[in-house]
């Protein structure tokens, strides 16, 4: 993927709004000790003198996009990534060139190993992923019956006596559900116990700022939400006798991401040059999720994304928002 970097897609690579900040006042060429390139502009790299008067060494090849800064910060992109690629975009003349120092050379060396063209490759049967499948279906029904046994004590305890629970009392729950990979479910829950919380407490939610006389009738709404998880249970305790369709419409509704192999039967393979229209990436728990949504030039064919991203520096900085990529894409 080749392409000039713009000012907002280097702000769309921030993984929040306060490395939006830190990195625009960061990229300030003064404020560098020296920002340097090689002949073929491959490679970008600078030296930032922290408060501390520690220096920061930041490294970037701006077309793949491959980075690394010694700051230690746990964000992916870090701000004084952000900010060097601000700088490259914006001032491409103050960037030097000059000879690879040795610790940008030993970097370049590392972050391409050579591939040994006997080394096997792995790949998921059709077998290993029905194995994953029922494992992840026990693992998720056991957390729904755990729900269904939190409900039941729920309803014999009165909704009245909600106003008194402990500030964890849904949160514990929600949580539980995460780890039995029911992460979607476990969310909604969080915000039922918000917006209980609030209304018990005669206050109004700012989701439903618009409906106050939610407030006053919040059991008969939280009695319909919990018919419908009661609902889903259910629908997870036959789960293999179902339609194909209605084991999507409950994988869905829980947050489960569908493995899609070209062998499946009922996936489809479209080539296309897709516009990368937006990106976002959410909390889910333990871990966090990227959502790309993508949009076919040639099919005017949408389509989204999904990495679940379990430690900072794996989030997927490949497709870019603004970019075009021809690929082919796989869907369910």
């Amino acid at each position: 993927m080749s392409f000039t970097w713009t000012t907002e897609q280097i702000m769309g690579l921030s993984p929040d709004n306060y490395a939006v900040k830190i990195g625009r006042n960061l990229a300030l060429a003064e404020k560098w000790l020296f920002t340097h390139t090689d002949a073929k502009q491959e490679t970008i790299w600078a030296e930032y003198r922290n408060t501390g008067a520690k220096i920061i060494r930041v490294t970037i090849t701006p077309q793949t996009l491959d980075y690394t800064c010694s700051c230690g910060s746990r964000k992916a992109p870090c701000n004084h990534v952000l900010a060097l690629l601000l700088l490259w975009a914006e001032q491409p003349s103050i960037f030097d060139a000059a000879p690879l120092p040795a610790w940008v050379q030993t970097w370049r060396d590392q972050r391409q190993p050579p591939q040994s063209p006997s080394t096997p490759q792995i790949t998921s049967s059709a077998t290993d992923r029905a194995d994953s499948d029922e494992r992840r279906l026990h693992n998720t029904l056991s957390g729904l019956r755990e729900l269904q046994l939190w409900l039941q004590d729920m309803v014999r305890g009165g909704f009245g006596a909600l106003e008194t629970k402990p500030k964890n009392y849904w949160e514990s729950m929600s949580n539980r559900l995460v780890d039995a990979q029911a992460g979607a479910l476990g969310r909604e829950l969080k915000t039922i116990g918000a917006f209980v919380t609030l209304a018990a407490a005669g206050k109004t939610p700012k989701a439903v700022v618009h409906e106050k006389q939610l407030v006053n009738e919040w059991p008969q709404k939280l009695l319909s939400k919990l018919g419908r998880i009661h609902l889903l249970i259910q629908g997870f305790e036959q789960f293999n006798a179902l339609p194909r369709q209605t084991q999507t419409d409950l994988r869905e509704a829980v947050g489960w991401l569908n493995r899609i192999s070209p062998d499946d039967a009922h996936s489809e393979t479209v080539c296309d040059h897709w516009l990368v229209m937006g990106k976002v990436v959410t909390d889910e728990g333990r871990h966090k999720m990227q959502r790309t949504w993508l949009w076919g030039r040639q099919t005017n064919r949408p389509a989204q994304i999904i990495h679940l991203l379990y430690k900072p520096q794996s989030i997927d900085l490949n497709l870019i928002v603004g970019a075009e990529v021809e690929a082919e894409l796989i869907f369910a």
